[in-house]
């Protein structure tokens, strides 16, 4: 069975994501290609190879970059639609939903459909803050929102609270600023789930890994965005990491992150615990579960041990 997943936000769009997607690794069943950096010689050669002994095999081809030009698509759709290959299985995974011109290939008429969106994107996020503020009469400019979404971590209990604790404290009918956001609502109020989660990651702490990522999930936010909050997390840490590595000052990483200065400090001092290898690790099993959950009848309690199992497993 040849499959097509595709939808908004699937993917973290980072400096770090082609370091770590752009490797040809081998996973288990899978031979895994990414369209943003591909061998099509050798990707031809895999699925043309036909062998009436072979076992059926997997190749997962991944597009991971929502502004590369359709040539790409276009070339590895000519190469697709020349072979019948019924001992290959084919799985194109995209970010992004397709075009027209898209919906005119051969992958698209021709493989089965499985679409997923994230549940929630900053934007998304920035917008329903502001309109939670309009209902407690206060109205947040969109840095005010923004600031308010990033050191929350989309947790909408939080958001709720510290929204109705800020309308207590200003003018009613007023507009707020992101000046007098940063004075009223402090780090010291916020649980951070990503941070306290990708930490017990780092440490191995097992038991509570698997409770915090249970917890996440059944949130409602759902497994692919876990595992896109997760990834982010760790761009952010390998991207400290290689800085304070070629001598740049915390400062300077600061100007492209952009973080709250508590988020900043909490980030630099988890870079510190991890290792640039182990980051690429994580990356990979966050990459072969998410497979996994989109193309297997997979219950979230089990997916969540799996990635628990995964990521405290001692090598």
């Amino acid at each position: 069975m040849n499959l097509l997943i595709f939808g908004k936000n699937l993917y973290d769009k980072s400096i770090y994501k082609k370091q770590i997607l752009n490797r040809k690794e081998q996973e288990p069943n899978y031979s895994v290609y990414h369209l943003d950096n591909i061998d099509y010689e050798k990707l031809s050669n895999e699925i043309g190879s036909f062998d009436m002994f072979q076992e059926e095999k997997n190749v997962v081809i991944r597009k991971t970059d929502s502004k590369k030009n359709s040539e790409d698509i276009n070339k590895l759709d000519q190469l697709i639609s020349s072979y019948d290959n019924p001992k290959t299985n084919i799985i194109v995974d995209i970010d992004g939903n397709p075009n027209k011109s898209f919906e005119k290939t051969y992958i698209f008429k021709q493989f089965k459909i499985k679409k997923f969106d994230n549940p929630i994107n900053p934007n998304e996020e920035i917008s329903w803050i502001q309109k939670l503020a309009n209902k407690h009469n206060i109205t947040l400019d969109y840095a005010a929102a923004k600031y308010m979404s990033e050191i929350n971590d989309f947790d909408s209990l939080n958001l709720s609270n510290e929204i109705f604790k800020i309308s207590l404290l200003i003018e009613k009918n007023g507009s707020v600023g992101l000046n007098e956001i940063k004075k009223y609502s402090t780090s010291n109020s916020h649980q951070y789930k990503i941070f306290n989660l990708v930490d017990d990651l780092i440490m191995q702490n097992e038991y509570r890994l698997y409770y915090q990522i249970k917890n996440f999930v059944s949130s409602g936010t759902g497994f692919p965005y876990l595992v896109s909050m997760i990834t982010r997390q760790l761009r952010i840490l390998a991207l400290i990491k290689s800085k304070l590595s070629a001598g740049e000052t915390i400062n300077k990483i600061n100007q492209n992150l952009k973080l709250p200065s508590f988020v900043l400090n909490k980030s630099v001092e988890m870079s510190k615990q991890i290792s640039i290898e182990r980051i690429k690790n994580l990356s990979s099993i966050l990459l072969e579960e998410d497979l996994r959950f989109k193309t297997e009848s997979i219950s979230d309690e089990n997916i969540i041990y799996s990635l628990t199992s995964k990521f405290t497993e001692k090598n």
